[in-house]
């Protein structure tokens, strides 16, 4: 609900690739340090940091123009959280493939 309340699904759907990509890079370190592959609990909290550290969700951040600087942690959390869920499936076969 708070995703799409300040647009973030829209974005996420607009850039879906680029997300996509991302969580896969996101995966593939979380699978190197660990020694083994991440679980989706594992590949979240690190794609926050990686969220955070992106021109692009930091971009769609500084369009939120009412959204308080304190709670892009928050949002990057919850923003982490969906494109797991939306893709942490998808993104273990194709890992293993390679």
């Amino acid at each position: 609900m708070v995703l799409s309340s300040w647009s973030f699904i829209t974005e996420y759907q607009r850039h879906i690739d680029d997300f996509r990509e991302l969580y896969l890079i996101t995966y593939r370190v979380a699978e190197q340090a660990l020694a083994g592959p991440p679980d989706a609990s594992a590949c979240s909290e690190l794609l926050v940091t990686a969220l955070l550290s992106t021109q692009l969700f930091t971009k769609i951040l500084s369009k939120k123009l009412h959204l308080p600087p304190t709670l892009y942690e928050p949002m990057a959390t919850r923003m982490a959280r969906h494109i797991v869920q939306r893709n942490h499936v998808e993104v273990i076969p194709v890992r293993r493939e390679n």
